[in-house]
């Protein structure tokens, strides 16, 4: 009995508290006859759920002493066991002797069943028993986040909780991969993660963790004991066929207090998207790479990926951290993906024009896509209750090639290359002093882009050739970019009342340019023709920004307000080599106002608010003034006069959630207002669309509302889940001349079910409805369009460790003239044989060609027919080699 109130004692006090001078609390325990009582439980709870925060075993003596590091003022002190009654003390957070004095009474013990709890709460810690939510079928511990109330995992891989995403994801409260969390979920064992820990509110940096607000929460994997310490390797070997098949794997791991480390090669063409794998979902900083120049491709399907996701995928990644001493550690990570991807659709684009007037564009489009990219990244990090120093360097360096063909009257040829480089680095030094401290932040990045699209054969000869036909049309175009942002933040003890006060100053560069030119080309590609600066551009925007700003933060028990109170002064400076008269200089001052609000109701109930006004300058992709060539069919140009913008944003949310009753609950409406001084037109000549901006102000707006409930069953092993989203946006476009106001509406409501009603069965369920809508101001409705996808999930094991699933999924959608509705099934057997995991899977059993779908976007409609992938046979046998 005693080892198993050790054992359970030990679960539940996962994440006693650690950060400051610990207090001693000692003394005896004795019975009415003054004999000394060994083996008495001693414990600390919190007031007033009593939350077990430590715990200790009186001595052959009756002496026990335990040692603690809360916050707390007042604490209780419990003395339990077997033959006695237990004693209560309210003790406060000091060192002190306390002595018991405990009544010995009889007890009959009786049949008792101890199962371990599948959920529990410590402090801000929530606890999952994995092997309480996982089953045979499950094989990576992503597969059970799935599954976990309260949490949500996207297709895409990333990961939130309470509607929330997380701001950390650590194994063995590590954090080795930098935000690329889905490294681990794909590829850590289920087996091996004993528990998966939600650490709410959680401020990842100690030094500030009692001054700044966190509202989100951080993911913890806690690893079995056999998966410490030793280095595991683990192989995939998979063939198919409809046309050859692979899908291969190999990865290498291992964790311990001094060192982690995840390796990983994965190879496939069966329709699986190693990209998510390698993205990083926490980035505080990130240079996307752009382009103002692409092929026209057909438009990925809403159906999952893997089911239309033609691909030749190679993905390897290194990562490891080091353990350099107490708070200190050292990160290496190294990835490298290639992939060459093909498309293949037919669509009918429908262009609202005006007066029920619309253009209507039959296209059959074939593209491929062959992407490289490898990035590295170095962080040091030194996390201290009083002193925190990150720097993080991140190289990269990518290459892409992009062709396609267009079929509508005539044959045309697209190609693209583009290559990328870039570099960016993030530091963050915070020195916590008696009477104040400081923050530094620094962002600095810079990627270059150069890019090209070729055209074949030459078009618009009227335009650029004066009617003369030429082999090929060319766009070149280069963007480079320079940002720097850096702020100092000074942690002062200045207070008004409960109000902590901290200046902070900052400086910020950015540095844009752009150069382009469009031109005719012969059978060699060489130009033709000189072209007039109006089919060039050389520009530079450049934006330096001053700021000086208070942050407040107020705390009062459990309630919580930030605000961030800027002054910033802003210069521009627009160059144009070209146009020289359109060269720009502006400045001027403003104030961008930052509130935020957190309450605890209670343990169960959080409510938070916030709210943000920003502005700013059109950026240097509304800025040029020369055409540039988009892809085959739209030419854009814009006037190159600065431009103002503002943005203001509110939103709110509440969350629910219910430890013991498995209950998770969150709503968020949020209310977006855009403005700015200028507005697209779009003028449509044949199928060729000319984008370009008029000096009209215009606003739009967008209300968005969405809520989640998941509830956890002990009957059957059922989790359920249900939510809805509701967005309303209207904005504003020019359109052959004309200002139309538009409105878009989308609802979507959504459901998800996975129970065991047998030890021999697993069904899980999910169903998604939405209807998205368009309308046009005093003009015309579009009908609604109401799609529908349900998926189903039946596992059933048909005699020892194998077993038998079927999925089946349904689409429809009610734009569709014919075949509204479109099955797809697949097939699954899995045999586990001592090491090594057997699973011959059949995808599209029906053999579907073809998936139709339809939709609005703005002021247009598009409908298409999408190649999707045939029926094929895959047989994967997984092995652990080490």
């Amino acid at each position: 009995m005693k080892n198993l109130h050790v054992l359970i004692l030990s679960l539940l006090s996962l994440s006693a508290v650690y950060g400051q001078t610990p207090i001693i609390i000692k003394g005896n325990v004795k019975n009415t006859q003054n004999e000394n009582m060994s083996q008495i439980l001693v414990t600390i709870k919190q007031m007033p759920d009593s939350t077990l925060l430590k715990y200790a075993y009186s001595d052959q003596n009756g002496n026990y002493e335990l040692a603690y590091s809360g916050k707390e003022s007042d604490l209780l002190l419990v003395a339990s066991g077997l033959g006695i009654a237990t004693q209560t003390k309210k003790i406060s957070n000091q060192n002190q002797i306390v002595n018991f004095i405990v009544k010995e009474e009889e007890f009959q013990l009786k049949e008792v069943v101890v199962k371990p709890e599948k959920i529990y709460y410590s402090k801000d810690t929530i606890n999952y028993l994995v092997s309480a939510f996982s089953n045979e079928k499950d094989v990576v511990i992503g597969d059970v986040l799935k599954k976990l109330p309260g949490i949500n995992v996207a297709e895409s891989g990333q990961i939130t909780y309470q509607g929330q995403p997380i701001n950390k994801f650590y194994i063995e409260n590590m954090d080795l991969l930098n935000g690329r969390y889905g490294i681990a979920t794909q590829n850590i064992s289920a087996k091996d993660v004993a528990t998966v820990q939600v650490m709410e509110n959680h401020q990842p940096i100690k030094a500030i963790d009692s001054l700044r607000i966190s509202d989100q929460a951080a993911i913890n994997l806690k690893l079995k004991e056999g998966a410490k310490g030793a280095f595991g390797m683990m192989a995939q070997l998979g063939i198919g066929a409809a046309p050859f098949l692979w899908n291969d794997e190999l990865t290498g791991m291992y964790f311990s207090r001094k060192k982690q480390h995840i390796s990983a090669y994965k190879t496939n063409n069966t329709g699986n998207d190693l990209s998510n794998e390698l993205s990083s979902f926490t980035s505080e900083f990130n240079l996307p790479t752009e382009a103002v120049t692409s092929i026209l491709m057909p438009a990925p399907p809403d159906i999952n990926k893997s089911r239309y996701f033609f691909n030749n995928s190679h993905a390897a990644t290194v990562n490891n951290l080091f353990n350099l001493g107490k708070d200190k550690e050292l990160n290496f990570n190294l990835i490298y993906y290639n992939d060459y991807e093909k498309r293949q659709n037919e669509a009918v684009s429908s262009y609202y024009i005006n007066n029920d007037s619309i253009l209507k564009i039959d296209e059959m489009i074939r593209s491929a896509v062959n992407t490289n990219r490898i990035e590295a990244e170095v962080r040091y990090n030194k996390n201290r209750e009083a002193h925190y120093f990150n720097n993080l360097l991140n190289v990269e360096g990518s290459w892409e090639n992009r062709n396609g063909i267009i079929r509508n009257q005539n044959p045309i040829d697209q190609e693209m290359y583009r290559p990328s480089f870039k570099v960016q680095n993030i530091l963050n030094w915070i020195n916590r002093l008696n009477n104040g401290g400081f923050e530094l932040y620094s962002q600095t990045g810079f990627r270059n882009t150069p890019h090209n699209l070729t055209i074949t054969p030459g078009i618009y000869t009227d335009w650029l050739n004066d009617g003369v036909e030429y082999a090929h049309l060319r766009q070149d175009a280069s963007i480079q970019t320079f940002i720097s942002k850096n702020n100092l933040r000074f942690l002062t003890p200045f207070r008004l009342g409960q109000i902590v006060l901290h200046p902070i100053f900052g400086v910020n560069a950015e540095i844009n340019n752009l150069t382009s030119e469009l031109y005719p080309c012969n059978e060699q590609y060489q130009p033709i023709a000189i072209m007039p600066d109006s089919m060039k551009n050389d520009i530079r925007r450049s934006h330096l920004q001053v700021q000086a700003g208070l942050n407040l933060d107020y705390k009062i028990g459990t309630f919580k307000f930030n605000a961030f109170f800027p002054v910033n002064y802003d210069l521009y400076r627009l160059d144009n080599k070209l146009f020289q008269e359109d060269n720009e200089t502006l400045n001027r001052f403003h104030f961008e106002p930052l509130l935020g609000i957190q309450y605890v109701l209670s343990r169960k109930i959080t409510i938070g608010a916030n709210a943000s006004i920003s502005q700013g300058m059109n950026g240097i992709y509304e800025l040029y003034n020369g055409y540039i060539l988009q892809t085959y069919r739209y030419l854009n140009h814009f006037n190159s006069q600065l431009a103002g913008l503002s943005h203001a944003s509110i939103s709110a949310k509440i969350g629910y959630k219910d430890i013991i009753r498995m209950f998770f609950a969150d709503l968020n409406v949020a209310y977006y207002l855009n403005k700015n001084s200028i507005t697209y037109s779009q003028l449509f000549e044949d199928y060729l669309s000319v984008l370009s901006s008029v000096y009209q102000p215009n606003s739009s707006n967008t209300i968005g509302v969405a809520g989640k409930a998941n509830k956890g069953f002990d009957w059957m092993r059922l989790t359920a889940d249900a939510s809805f989203t509701y967005v309303r946006r209207t904005a504003q476009q020019v359109r052959q001349e004309q200002l139309v106001d538009y409105r878009n509406n989308q609802y979507s409501v959504a459901v998800r079910l996975s129970a065991a009603p047998a030890t021999f069965l697993i069904i899980s369920y999910s169903g998604t409805g939405q209807t998205n809508r368009s309308i046009i101001a005093g003009e015309r409705a579009f009908l609604p369009i109401r799609s529908f996808t349900q998926s189903l999930n039946v596992d059933c094991k048909l005699f020892n460790k194998v077993m038998l699933g079927t999925h089946v999924e349904q689409y429809v959608n009610s734009a569709i003239q014919n075949g509204k509705s479109l099955f797809f099934a697949d097939l699954f057997l899995t045999h586990t044989w001592k090491q090594m995991r057997f699973e011959l899977n059949w995808t599209n059993i029906f053999d579907t060609k073809n998936y139709m779908q339809a939709y609005y976007d703005n002021l247009n409609e598009y409908a298409s027919v999408y190649r999707i992938r045939p029926s094929e046979v895959v047989l994967k046998v997984k092995m652990k080699l080490k």
